[in-house]
């Protein structure tokens, strides 16, 4: 081959080679852009979810803060109804025992003497024998405390601060019958079948 058709060959050859390189490239570059497009998605979506989540937390924090403000002034209001409602019957349990304790005590009525009765002997019933009655425990009851006396009527308190009003005859929840309101040693008791009830100090 002639040294001039050579050259042009080998000129061909290499304009050959740089258009496969430039079509390459060019192709090469198309792809990094398609792969930075790719990222570029990625991340926006990457950071919408991120924003969505933390909105989505946000709304339910405030959600939860909301609801147990509600509980709590729920709470709190039903608690303040509780005291006031307490509050109002000790009150009136308080002014039921001064104006009982102000009113004048009845003067006592003269009992009248029992008559004697003889006791007849025969000698076909036999002498019958005195019933006796079983006495009341003195020993103090510890789930009842004597508050107060007044005409006749004992204030009782048990542990849960409730009072109660008795009389002679009553019953005493927990305890029986009360027998007698009495004076012993200075101070006002409540007799019972259990024992008695004494001012006591909680």
């Amino acid at each position: 081959m002639p040294r001039g058709e050579t050259g042009v060959a080998a000129l061909a050859a290499v304009a050959s080679d740089v258009e496969a390189s430039r079509s390459a490239t060019a192709k090469l570059s198309a792809e990094m852009e398609r792969l930075a497009g790719v990222i570029a998605a990625s991340s926006q979506r990457a950071a919408e979810d991120a924003k969505a989540i933390r909105t989505d937390l946000a709304q339910r924090m405030a959600r939860t803060d909301q609801t147990l403000t509600s509980k709590i002034v729920s709470i709190s209001e039903r608690q303040e109804a509780a005291d006031k409602d307490h509050a109002a019957r000790l009150a009136g349990l308080t002014a039921s025992i001064e104006k009982r304790m102000a009113a004048p005590m009845p003067a006592p009525t003269p009992q009248a003497a029992k008559p004697v009765v003889e006791p007849v002997q025969t000698g076909s019933i036999s002498e019958a024998k005195p019933v006796v009655e079983a006495k009341p425990k003195t020993a103090a009851i510890a789930n009842w405390a004597l508050r107060e006396v007044y005409d006749g009527v004992a204030i009782l308190e048990d542990r849960k601060r409730r009072l109660v009003e008795v009389a002679r005859g009553d019953m005493v929840p927990g305890v029986g019958r009360a027998d007698a309101i009495e004076r012993r040693a200075g101070s006002w008791v409540v007799v019972t079948r259990e024992g008695i009830i004494t001012p006591q100090e909680w």
